[in-house]
């Protein structure tokens, strides 16, 4: 994907659709999403393995975790606050953050 490129780290880019917001995330910072509780999100790999995830505010919370490319780690997680961060120090992150 394009996008997720490293040329494109230091710009914020975000992708709306009908049913969803996706966005990518690159390491090394704390990234800030609003929502209601009860929205899903989806945490996917782009490229490879990635290192070093804390969410906070999710109802299933990582500290230092690795999701590993093609896992199903990510999927589904549910904001449980009305706001939540993700942080991670390698790989790139599609977040994709569902309305319902």
């Amino acid at each position: 994907m394009l996008a997720a490129s490293d040329k494109y780290i230091y710009k914020d880019i975000l992708l709306l659709g009908q049913d969803c917001s996706m966005q990518i995330l690159h390491p090394g910072k704390v990234h800030t999403m609003t929502g209601l509780p009860g929205q899903k999100v989806s945490l996917l790999p782009l490229k490879s393995d990635i290192q070093g995830v804390t969410l906070i505010g999710f109802e299933y919370p990582l500290t230092h975790n690795t999701i590993p490319f093609g896992s199903t780690l990510g999927v589904s997680n549910i904001i449980n606050k009305s706001q939540a961060t993700v942080q991670h120090t390698e790989g790139v992150l599609l977040c994709v953050q569902f309305f319902e």
